[in-house]
């Protein structure tokens, strides 16, 4: 079964889907730690690792990119921002396509002008409708294969609700408080929350690496045919 069918079998369920942002395979592998069902990934935040404001700065392939890594380091379904689809209906053909390669379970369009900006953002334009419906129609074709309680909103009949800032505001506001203590101390600061390196390393994967060198450490040598 492939994510996209996953995914859809996910919608299908009463219970509604909670995706909280991913920026990297860091914040997915913790999502699925946390035992959600599915990984959204944020176009702000995928922005925010290269160093961009979400102006529209980051390109399809970056995008693009960034979702395959979170899609091959968790098993969940990852839904991608895809912003605009990055021009008109053909490139939202071509953009469909080269998401649905990274293993992604399905992206979203907006339907502002190019390059678009935050929706949080004031001066956003839009595109005429005939022209964001040729994008779904496109989008559509290339396939092969919050201000409300959570509770609320899936008792209003929503089937997927996505956190896209939850991690990546909340890692910005730990980094400048521990940075902060160390250059105002001069020691190190105290974690929230203890852990360590090697408990770290197993958060994202080291027992599976460990024991895959171990199976050919172990394993016997490879007979050599005699001349």
């Amino acid at each position: 079964m492939t994510q996209a069918s996953r995914f859809r079998d996910l919608l299908k369920r009463d219970a509604m889907v909670v995706a909280p942002g991913a920026f990297d395979c860091i914040t997915a592998k913790l999502i699925e730690q946390a035992e959600f069902a599915a990984v959204y990934m944020t176009g702000a935040g995928t922005a925010a690792t290269l160093g961009y404001p979400d102006f529209g700065l980051v390109t399809m392939s970056e995008m693009v990119a960034n979702a395959g890594r979170i899609a091959a380091a968790v098993a969940l379904p990852v839904i991608a921002d895809a912003d605009t689809g990055y021009g008109n209906e053909l490139n939202v053909f071509r953009t469909v396509r080269e998401f649905e390669k990274s293993g992604v379970a399905g992206i979203h369009i907006e339907d502002q002008e190019f390059p678009k900006k935050c929706g949080h953002l004031e001066g956003k334009q839009v595109i005429p409708r005939e022209d964001y419906t040729a994008k779904i129609r496109a989008a559509a074709a290339a396939r092969r294969d919050q201000n409300l309680d959570l509770r609320e909103a899936e008792a209003m009949g929503y089937k997927l609700a996505i956190v896209p800032g939850l991690l990546i505001k909340s890692v910005v506001g730990i980094c400048d408080q521990m940075l902060a203590e160390l250059k105002a101390s001069h020691h190190h600061p105290l974690p929230v929350k203890e852990i360590t390196v090697p408990e770290m390393f197993r958060r994202f994967g080291a027992d599976e690496w460990d024991a895959l060198r171990d199976r050919f450490r172990s394993a016997p040598a490879p007979r050599v045919a005699a001349e």
